[in-house]
């Protein structure tokens, strides 16, 4: 399964449903959301994502959040 496809699993199973042409559009989550969105990441991506938090500030769309995944794979 692409990359892509598995993180847009991600976001449904915490009830954020995007079509492709809301990718680059802001989610505006809120914290909870957030959280919960970075943790079901690391578990079904099995990575553990950073906790320095300016870092978060620049995740804000669904291509943010592919670019952070896609950069755990790139090492």
């Amino acid at each position: 399964m692409k990359v892509k496809d598995k993180l847009k699993e991600v976001f449904e199973l915490v009830g954020i449903y995007l079509d492709d042409n809301e990718l680059n559009k802001d989610l505006e989550l809120d914290s909870l959301q957030f959280v919960t969105v970075v943790i079901e990441i690391e578990t079904q991506f099995l990575i553990r994502i950073s906790n320095d938090f300016e870092d978060y500030s620049d995740l804000v769309t669904f291509e943010d959040f592919y670019k952070l995944v896609n950069a755990y794979f790139e090492e």
